[in-house]
């Protein structure tokens, strides 16, 4: 994304968190939000920190199991396992309603 602007949103906030200052361990991951047929925003999400990309075979992904009423699991989207851990796939599609979506994308550049 050199050369462009995009907005970032803090998943902390986003997920009714409290809000931490931004660390040497923060990180902003880039993420293709799909708008429907206006086609897909990109936007940086704010993290506490980022451990490791990795890429998970498709067959390997499980849908999300109900978690009973103390988590939310709206925004999962499915479980995957590798290495005998078990990794939570966010739906960034849901993490954002179209018009929160729409809303970033006309925000004006900063900086």
């Amino acid at each position: 994304m050199r050369g462009t602007g995009i907005p970032v949103v803090d998943l902390r906030i986003r997920f009714g968190m409290e809000a931490v200052e931004v660390s040497r361990d923060s990180a902003i991951v880039v993420m293709e939000i799909n708008h429907g047929s206006s086609g897909v925003i990109i936007i940086g999400a704010l993290t506490d920190e980022v451990h490791e990309v990795i890429d998970l075979d498709e067959t390997l992904l499980e849908p999300a199991p109900k978690f009973g009423s103390k988590i939310d699991a709206d925004f999962i989207k499915c479980v995957g396992k590798q290495d005998n851990r078990f990794i939570m796939i966010l739906d960034v599609d849901r993490i954002f309603n179209r018009d929160e979506a729409q809303g970033l994308e006309e925000l004006p550049a900063v900086g």
